[in-house]
Formats: structure tokens, sequence, C-alpha cells
């Protein structure tokens, strides 16, 4: 029985090797469905912390606000502006 990641990686290997074109697009269609329902699942979680959405909501009006210093955030994604 596979212990960890790894292990389990290796086995899920093997047994998409054995399988058909269609049943490879079927696996793959489930494999989607679940890494879509964990994230809404973990983004159900964030939007149920009331303390974690009242600090976002905070730092959203500070940043709107221009009400903070170089370094309190960090960029997504960098700007050419």
């Amino acid at each position: 029985m596979a212990r960890n990641r790894v292990e389990y990686k290796e086995r899920i290997t093997k047994a998409l090797d054995e399988l058909s074109l269609s049943r490879l697009s079927a696996v793959l269609d489930y494999i989607e469905y679940l890494r879509d329902r964990q994230a809404w699942k973990e983004t159900q979680e964030i939007l149920g912390d009331k303390e974690l959405m009242a600090q976002l909501e905070e730092a959203d009006r500070d940043w709107n606000d221009g009400q903070f210093r170089e370094g309190d955030y960090v960029a997504w994604r960098k700007s050419n502006v």
C-alpha cells in the first residue's frame, strides 16, 4: 500500500500506462473535477473564516486609501507602469 505522495504517483503512473486513450480522457476529467472541487472547498473555508476576511477587507481598505508602507505588501505581478 502506498504511504506517501511519491508512492501514490508511481502507482498511478503504472495504472495509467495500462489504460486506453478514452479511459485516460475520463481519468483526466475526473482528476480535474477533484482539483476544482478541492479549490472550491478551500475557497469556502477562507470565506468562512471571519477573522481572515476582516483582515483582507482591512488590507484592501488600506491599499485603496494609500495607507501602506513599502514592504507591507507583495505585488502579485510586476507592473510595467
